[in-house]
């Protein structure tokens, strides 16, 4: 293969698995004083508006600016700051009738910070693929082994460092966060019998996982 089809798959590679910006849906709908209300889950659409609110798409852009994403996706769900309540769906008369654990867990990834460590190390293997297949075509056979020995011991060991040091600790934030608005919630909130076995069911998997990064 060669040099200009080694770029071109790495181009290809990196169009695929690193989207500049994530879509995703949300809903419109007028209510009966004619105001527009947008949400980013249908059952939050009460009951009587259900039937004609609108999905609409909405990019959510990364900015260059610390935090510039997780500031986009609050902005694009409409949440400045965010409390269990947020993820109790209720009825008309305002009576919960649901919880939103989707809703729960994408909140519990920006506040721990591990969808940016994910991210982050997706970014360092995408340009450590992309070194190696630059230099599987350096011009001598000796410098094309130091060359990719060098490389794939720096990825295993910057690999190392950053999920041990941070993606871990993250995760483990991560757990704890979403344990916390579980706990909230079934403290807080009157649910009905069926919400609560959900949010049990939940909280033991979260234990499960919890016991399984110590």
């Amino acid at each position: 293969m060669k040099f200009r089809e080694y770029i071109l798959a790495a181009a290809l590679a990196a169009l695929v698995f690193l989207p500049v910006a994530a879509s995703a849906a949300i809903y419109k709908y007028v209510d009966e004083n004619g105001t527009i209300n947008f949400t980013d889950s249908l059952y939050k659409v009460p009951d009587k508006y259900r039937e004609s609110a609108v999905e609409v798409k909405s990019e959510v852009q990364v900015e260059e600016s610390g935090g510039g994403m997780e500031k986009q996706v609050k902005k694009w769900i409409g949440r400045t700051e965010t409390s269990w309540q947020d993820f109790v769906v209720n009825d008309e008369s305002g009576a919960a009738k649901g919880i939103d654990v989707r809703a729960m867990l994408i909140q519990a990834l920006f506040e721990s910070r591990l969808i940016y460590w994910f991210a982050g190390e997706l970014v360092f293997s995408m340009v450590m693929l992309v070194l190696l297949l630059v230099y599987m075509n350096w011009p001598t056979a000796r410098g094309r082994k130091i060359a990719m020995a060098a490389i794939c011991a720096g990825w295993v060991l910057s690999s190392f460092v950053i999920v041990t040091f941070f993606t871990l600790p993250a995760a483990r934030n991560f757990l704890a966060t979403s344990r916390g608005y579980v706990s909230e919630m079934m403290t807080g909130a009157p649910l009905d019998d069926e919400s609560r076995k959900v949010l049990d069911t939940l909280d033991a998997d979260l234990v499960d996982y919890q016991e399984g990064l110590h």
